[in-house]
């Protein structure tokens, strides 16, 4: 994926420019209402989020991972997300069960695609 790869050679160049977590996640939060995501939606995708960065273990880092440390590669993918957003298409529901709930907005969606994507990207920058 060009997007996967693209980030992953600006992540290795800039893992020491990440900044906090928190501060990656607000920045985050904020691309999401401005996308129009409604607020229960956004603290869905969220969570989900939070879910999958938790899933990033010290252990699973590289030596270079373990140089930025795993709250920035965390933040990293965070980051990623945000940066690589794609155009949300038409506002309607999909059908599917995606991170276990139904009726999720095509915008939830992207973003759930994006963070499999980013967290990808992640791990084969800083992964073992």
């Amino acid at each position: 994926m060009f997007v996967s790869l693209h980030w992953a050679v600006q992540a290795e160049a800039s893992c020491g420019n990440t900044g906090t977590l928190a501060t990656a996640r607000s920045s985050l939060r904020q691309v999401l209402v401005a996308r129009g995501l409604e607020k229960k939606e956004r603290d869905f995708l969220l969570s989900g989020i939070d879910r999958r960065l938790a899933e990033i273990h010290d252990k699973d880092l590289n030596a270079q991972g373990a140089g930025c440390g795993i709250k920035a590669v965390r933040a990293l993918v965070l980051s990623c997300i945000r940066e690589t957003l794609p155009p949300f298409p038409p506002a309607k529901t999909v059908n599917k069960t995606l991170w276990g709930r139904k009726g999720l907005s095509s915008g939830a969606a992207v973003v759930i695609a994006m963070t499999h994507a980013c967290k990808a990207s992640a791990m084969d920058a800083f992964g073992r």
